[in-house]
């Protein structure tokens, strides 16, 4: 027997009760809630109502709600959001820019209980939308200020890795958004490094060298995104290497090296002369002879691994004159 059960009606009639500024907030949240456990339903028979229901929790998203309706809300964008693209049914560029979605979301507290809903939500949105990305790239101090709160959080840290690599694949939105974490990043190279490098280091505790991974792959997300980098946080790259004694750290690290040597083309060389003059490659080939060195500890393979690409890049990804730098190098740090 053929339910008569009607979905279609169903989810008309609680997106109005959502748009409804006078209906209770815990039976708005409680609605939003339901359309999303209809999800799959709704994925099979009716794709065209995925847009209207984004256009119902982009208006249930605003801060004329409560904060719990919002959360449930940002939930819900991240769903319907990720069905949308699933299916490539179109959205129409004005009814992301006539909600300000975006902006309401970055509105909301960044708690524990909030800040990874509110990041998924920002990442499907930057998916979907790119004025949502010019937008976000633009307010991106929200995004440093999750970094620095939420930084320990693995979960949320891969969220705002995420989020930032999709935002900085544009060039566009690549400058807007390294100035707000250029300072950052090297002072946390280079106070790392001098802390290493120094009696201090067994000051260190666990939450130092878990932030500085972190900085380790924003710096690799921003290296792949642009050449415009602030080339000091790079030039400091080789003493970090030369100094530490973590293995992950070590990896992520030379990961950042061999991504930088890979965009460094003639025009950057050109560019920036002093990389060479300042003993720049030098460094570059005291860091691949540690790596190539027989690791001491077990854990230290892992790291050895990447001394190939990145000896492999060291040559072919720049000009001659680099070349021939990199090779009296070489000959002067021969044995006898």
């Amino acid at each position: 027997m053929q339910s008569a059960f009607d979905i279609q009606s169903f989810v008309v009639g609680l997106m109005k009760h959502i748009e409804d500024p006078g209906y209770l907030q815990l039976l708005k949240g409680q609605a939003i809630l339901c359309l999303t456990r209809y999800t799959e339903i709704i994925s099979i028979k009716h794709k065209e109502l995925f847009v209207p229901l984004l256009r119902t929790v982009f208006i249930a998203v605003s801060s004329h709600n409560d904060l719990p309706v919002r959360v449930i809300c940002c939930r819900a964008i991240a769903m319907f959001s990720r069905k949308v693209e699933k299916h490539r049914i179109e959205i129409p560029e004005s009814m992301f820019q006539e909600s300000q979605v975006a902006s309401e979301i970055i509105g909301m507290p960044a708690t524990p209980e909030t800040v990874n809903v509110i990041l998924e939500s920002l990442i499907e949105l930057a998916r979907l939308s790119k004025s949502q990305t010019r937008f976000l790239a633009t307010n991106s101090q929200f995004l440093l200020a999750a970094f620095h709160e939420y930084s320990s959080s693995t979960t949320t840290s891969q969220h705002i890795f995420t989020l930032l690599g999709l935002l900085c694949s544009d060039r566009e939105n690549f400058e807007q958004i390294y100035p707000v974490f250029g300072d950052f990043l090297e002072n946390c190279v280079l106070a790392y490094t001098k802390v290493i490098s120094s009696e201090q280091k067994q000051q260190l505790k666990p939450c130092d060298l878990q932030l500085m991974l972190s900085v380790m792959k924003l710096l690799s997300i921003f290296i792949k995104g642009g050449e415009e980098l602030n080339f000091r946080i790079i030039t400091s790259l080789p003493n970090l290497l030369l100094a530490n004694e973590d293995n992950e750290l070590q990896v992520q690290a030379t990961i950042c090296l061999k991504n930088f040597i890979k965009v460094a083309t003639p025009t950057i060389i050109k560019k920036y002369p002093g990389l060479l003059c300042s003993g720049f490659t030098a460094e570059i080939l005291k860091v691949v002879g540690r790596l190539i060195e027989v690791p001491k500890e077990k854990s230290f393979e892992a790291a050895s691994l990447y001394a190939g690409n990145l000896i492999v890049l060291t040559f072919n990804n720049v000009n001659e004159e680099f070349k021939l730098v990199v090779g009296g190098c070489c000959r002067l740090g021969s044995p006898p």
